[in-house]
C-alpha cells in the first residue's frame, strides 16, 4: 500500500470502529428509583395512626419502572408541644432522626409482567397493560405511637439494591386517640386536620 495513504485509510477505520462501538454511559441507579408516592392519607383511632398512599409506576425518569421492591415507612418523634399549631417546617422535619418502622412490599412491576404474558398468550397486545389501581393501594397501620406523642411520618420508596427513590412530604401528627390533629404537607400548601371518627 502506498505510505501516503496508509494513514488516512488507518484514522477513517479507527473513526468507524470507535463509531460502530460506542456504547451509552451507564444510567446511575439513582435515577432509576421510583418517584414519589402521591394520594398520601392519615388517620388516627384510638389506639394508632393509618397511614394510606398510591405507589408511582414511574422512575424519576418519568420511565416505567423496571424494578420495584416496596416503601420505607419511617416516624421521628418530638417531645416539643410548641409544633402543635405551626406548620410543618421542612428544615425541621428533614433533620429528625427518623426510624424505619416498617417495609411495605409492592409487587407492581411482577403483576405487570404477568398480565402482560397473558395478553400476549391470547394474543393481544400486552403494550398498553397496565398495572391496576387497586393493586397500587397501600397501608400501614402504627398502633406504636403513644398518647401525646408529636411525631412525623414520611413514605420512601425503593427498587433493586434498597436504592431509594424520592421520599414523601412529612407526615405531622400530634396523636390524641380520635382527637389526632394530623397535618399532611405538599410542596405548596398544607392540609390541617383535626382527625375525629368513631371506630
Amino acid at each position: 500500500m502506498n505510505k501516503n495513504l496508509f494513514f488516512p485509510v488507518l484514522c477513517l477505520s479507527s473513526i468507524m470502529v470507535s463509531s460502530c462501538g460506542k456504547y451509552a454511559p451507564p444510567i446511575p441507579p439513582e435515577v432509576l428509583a421510583p418517584k414519589a408516592v402521591y394520594d398520601i392519607e392519615a388517620m388516627a383511632y384510638e389506639r394508632g395512626v393509618v397511614l394510606k398512599w398510591k405507589g408511582n409506576t414511574d422512575d424519576k425518569r418519568s420511565k416505567e419502572l423496571k424494578t420495584m421492591n416496596g416503601y420505607y415507612v419511617e416516624r421521628a418523634c418530638l417531645q416539643d408541644d410548641d409544633l402543635l399549631n405551626a406548620s410543618i417546617d421542612s428544615n425541621v422535619s428533614t433533620k429528625l432522626d427518623y426510624k424505619v418502622l416498617s417495609i411495605v412490599n409492592d409487587n407492581q412491576v411482577s403483576i405487570r409482567e404477568k398480565l402482560r404474558e397473558d395478553a400476549k398468550n391470547r394474543g393481544e397486545s400486552s403494550r398498553r397493560v397496565k398495572v391496576p389501581s387497586e393493586k397500587l393501594k397501600f397501608n400501614y397501620v402504627d398502633s406504636t405511637i403513644k398518647y401525646n406523642d408529636l411525631c412525623y411520618y414520611k413514605i420512601t420508596p425503593f427498587n433493586q439494591g434498597n436504592v431509594r427513590g424520592d421520599e414523601s412530604s412529612p407526615i405531622k401528627v400530634k396523636f390524641k386517640g380520635q382527637d389526632s390533629f394530623i397535618i399532611i404537607t405538599s410542596k405548596n400548601s398544607s392540609k390541617h386536620q383535626k382527625v375525629t371518627f368513631d371506630n
